[in-house]
């Protein structure tokens, strides 16, 4: 894929989120990282370095963005590949965890090193 043609890709995805109390409009700025003060520090700083090894990688991403037609908050959203990612806790409800599962969301636990599970769900 050439270099005009991700960027497209990329374009395309980004369209489908916006910024979660705002109209559909109102879009994420690309490859900066918001944090939430709902969430603890664990998850924080597991989505950094979620979006640090995205961008070793040269892969553009959204954080924080919520999908237009659901009103789902996503925390990491890869640009490059559509790929969602979702940093949760141990104690994450097991329909939520399903629930993740059956739409492909990647989901990474702040209590096992990221590195490690980005790269085995990745594949």
């Amino acid at each position: 894929m050439n270099k005009k043609e991700l960027e497209l890709q990329r374009d395309k995805i980004w369209k489908r989120y916006h910024v979660a109390p705002m109209a559909n409009y109102c879009k994420r700025k690309k490859n900066a990282i918001f944090i939430s003060t709902a969430n603890n520090l664990k998850h924080e700083i597991a989505k950094l370095e979620v979006c640090y090894l995205l961008r070793k990688q040269k892969q553009h991403f959204i954080t924080e963005a919520t999908r237009n037609n659901e009103d789902i908050k996503i925390d990491v959203v890869v640009l490059d590949t559509g790929e969602e990612i979702e940093i949760c806790h141990k104690n994450k409800k097991a329909d939520t965890l399903s629930r993740y599962k059956e739409e492909d969301v990647i989901v990474i636990h702040t209590d096992k090193p990221v590195k490690k599970q980005l790269d085995a769900q990745r594949l």
